[in-house]
């Protein structure tokens, strides 16, 4: 958990009342599974056990928080071409290292 991330939602959505509640509570969920440097990468299974949304909704969420700019995805694969869980980066979230990837 990352408190600065957890910090960055609290100060970011107390400004932005536009954002949807469902995406406000998917980004304190992917803060509270944050690094320092604003990565994060839960399963879809874990956000929607965390936040109590569905799969399809947290899927929904992530697809529109990457579109208005709050976070990137990687979408990462194993090594049999089988997906596993995505990496996240919170955009607005200031790296203490430099947030290298």
């Amino acid at each position: 958990m990352s408190i600065q991330a957890l910090a960055a939602v609290r100060n970011l959505t107390r400004d932005l009342t536009f954002v949807e509640p469902r995406n406000r509570f998917v980004l304190y969920a992917l803060a509270d599974y944050a690094d320092g440097n604003g990565i994060a990468w839960p399963s879809f299974n874990t956000l929607s056990e965390w936040t109590g949304y569905t799969r399809r909704s947290i899927m929904r969420s992530i697809a529109e928080l990457d579109e208005e700019g709050f976070i990137s995805v990687a979408v990462r694969t194993r090594g049999n071409g089988s997906f596993t869980s995505n990496v996240y980066r919170l955009l607005f979230v200031d790296c203490p290292g430099g947030g290298s990837d």
